[in-house]
């Protein structure tokens, strides 16, 4: 598994329009961690809820995600809770 691979497949699979239909959104994060939170016109009004922890090791793919977060900290996209493991399982065997 390459950074690149995965750089894609975070392109491939950000769905930023999720985020503005009405229910929950999840987030994959550049350090892997999975979050969920309400979408909608409720987006950023509530909590995130953890879904999968970090992957630590050090990794965090800030410059690979669209959405920066926490003064560019930290990089996530909006998407599907599958393709958000896919990619986590991804970051992992680096």
């Amino acid at each position: 598994m390459t950074t690149k691979e995965i750089q894609a497949k975070v392109m491939e699979y950000s769905e930023p329009e999720l985020a503005q239909q009405t229910g929950s959104v999840y987030q994959l994060w550049s350090d892997g961690e999975i979050t969920l939170q309400k979408s909608g016109s409720l987006l950023g009004l509530r909590f995130l809820h953890q879904i999968m922890p970090s992957i630590g090791s050090g990794i965090n793919l800030v410059d690979f995600f669209p959405e920066k977060s926490h003064a560019g900290k930290y990089g996530f996209a909006y998407m599907t809770r599958e393709h958000a493991e896919e990619i986590r399982n991804m970051m992992a065997q680096l």
